[in-house]
């Protein structure tokens, strides 16, 4: 043998004349492949004047001095370029990219990776985290920076198909706690949950049209006026949703010569051309009548609450017969955001009144401006 296995160094042979020039040429392979750091593995062809001992990675489709090298070490040496073939295991320090590669034996790739050309093609990776085949990228930090390059930035949450889920998780504990996603359909839905198991609806915006709801509701109390014996305030609901108004129909008796009241709150300003009674049972006074109103919320008034200025009289309907009792305006309303009361009232007795069947959860409870529907449903509820 005149060389070694592995490195290709050359040996000194027995009576070997000029002995230096053998060992200068081991040294020279040494210092190109011993502790292998270069400057960049994307040139293509040699840099104009190279200072000696400069290391390069031959990109892989060479020319000039390179051609025909591709993947292998160039080190410029004594004025010309020396090319070195990279054995499997090589690792090389690129220094332009701050990466750590390894020659796997047929190309340069990230350790313990593929044939990845950069960290951006890496299978997984942690960042003082522990990544795994679930959760690709892991980072244990107090805080994680998506900066702009410029201008505006996206993060983007990608599915494949509409009945997929993407979201964003809030844990406690690795246990859900809120989601912001849009799962199993392309509407936007926010849940929360206390437990971790058994969750809630919180809003829904429909992909359609753009319209928000709340499933359940907007939490917000119940109101409370006393009933006088000749008529007057009843019982105010706190805007009506899913924990005070049923999604199908609530009955009620009224009580001859006595007004109830229905308080609803709308969250920007909303067009009314009318309001729709659906009556359940026929008055047992003939010719009584049905009449409907609405009034600005008042104050409070000690452990009750006034009733505020009348906004529309809607005018009566016989209350004799049965079926839907429809009370259009004269013009449209226009209500700005607010707290509002819907009035009921009948001269006779025996009027069962059955108040809206269907209305969006939440606090917008009438469509904004316009209208796509000549009327509105009172929303409320009865006991």
């Amino acid at each position: 043998m005149d060389q070694t296995p592995s490195l290709k160094l050359p040996f000194i042979l027995p009576a070997q004349a000029q002995k230096h020039v053998t060992h200068n040429e081991a040294l020279n392979t040494l210092d190109a492949i011993v502790q292998l750091a270069v400057v960049s593995r994307a040139h293509q062809a040699p840099p104009d004047a190279p200072p000696a001992g400069v290391r390069y990675i031959v990109a892989m489709e060479p020319a000039d001095d390179w051609a025909g090298h591709a993947g292998m070490l160039a080190v410029f040496q004594d004025g010309a370029w020396v090319f070195y073939t990279p054995q499997t295991g090589w690792r090389c320090w690129v220094e332009d990219e701050a990466a750590l590669l390894v020659w796997d034996g047929s190309v340069w790739s990230m350790p313990g990776g593929s044939a990845a050309s950069s960290l951006e093609t890496v299978s997984s990776l942690g960042i003082n985290a522990g990544a795994d085949e679930v959760n690709r990228l892991a980072v244990g930090s107090e805080a994680s920076l998506f900066n702009h390059n410029g201008a505006g930035h996206q993060l983007k949450i990608n599915k494949q198909a509409e009945t997929d889920t993407a979201s964003l998780l809030f844990q406690t504990g690795f246990s859900g706690r809120a989601e912001i996603a849009t799962a199993g359909t392309d509407d936007l839905s926010i849940k929360v949950t206390e437990t971790g198991d058994v969750w809630h609806e919180a809003m829904q915006v429909t992909g359609t049209t753009g319209g928000v709801s709340f499933p359940n509701g907007t939490d917000r109390d119940m109101l409370v006026m006393s009933g006088t014996a000749t008529g007057g305030p009843d019982i105010v609901y706190a805007p009506p949703n899913l924990r005070t108004v049923s999604s199908e129909s609530s009955g009620l008796i009224l009580t001859k010569d006595r007004i109830y009241f229905c308080a609803f709150y709308v969250d920007r300003p909303t067009e009314l051309l009318g309001g729709l009674v659906s009556q359940s049972v026929a008055s047992s006074t003939p010719g009584s009548l049905l009449r409907s109103g609405l009034f600005g919320f008042g104050a409070p008034s000690g452990a009750d609450w006034s009733v505020g200025p009348l906004i529309a009289d809607f005018g009566t309907h016989p209350s004799g017969t049965g079926g839907a009792k429809v009370f259009d305006a004269s013009a449209s309303i226009v209500l700005p955001a607010g707290w509002y009361l819907n009035a009921v009232g009948t001269t006779g007795t025996g009027v069962g009144l059955r108040y809206g069947k269907w209305m969006t959860p939440g606090i917008q409870h009438f469509t904004p401006t316009p209208m796509n529907s000549s009327h509105f449903l009172i929303a409320g509820a009865a006991t």
